[in-house]
């Protein structure tokens, strides 16, 4: 699995649109092949992100240069986005996870 931790900072807009434009994206997201999940953050003040799992990084390299990730790049309600991806540890994480089942 691959992951992608994104964050920014919401720079206007009522709460309500913002929401409701999350679930338009996360809708799209979904049917993106190779997605796995996202969770999705929420820090203090304006500070939003997620973390997104994929099945591998060819996978998430697709998404990246695919036109939705363009239109979340170019979306104006939010600024200073950050997006690192990740190689995750197969075999520690089926250690770490209780509650979850994420590989």
């Amino acid at each position: 699995m691959h992951a992608q931790v994104v964050t920014y900072r919401v720079t206007g807009g009522p709460e309500e649109e913002i929401r409701k434009g999350n679930e338009g994206f996360a809708a799209m997201v979904s049917a993106v092949p190779g997605f796995r999940g996202k969770a999705w953050l929420v820090g203090q003040g304006d500070v939003r992100g997620g973390i997104y799992f994929w099945t591998d990084r060819d996978a998430y390299q697709a998404f990246v240069d695919s036109e939705l990730w363009a239109g979340v790049l170019g979306e104006e309600s939010m600024a200073d986005l950050e997006s690192r991806d990740f190689a995750i540890d197969d075999q520690l994480t089926m250690l770490t996870q209780p509650g979850m089942t994420l590989v």
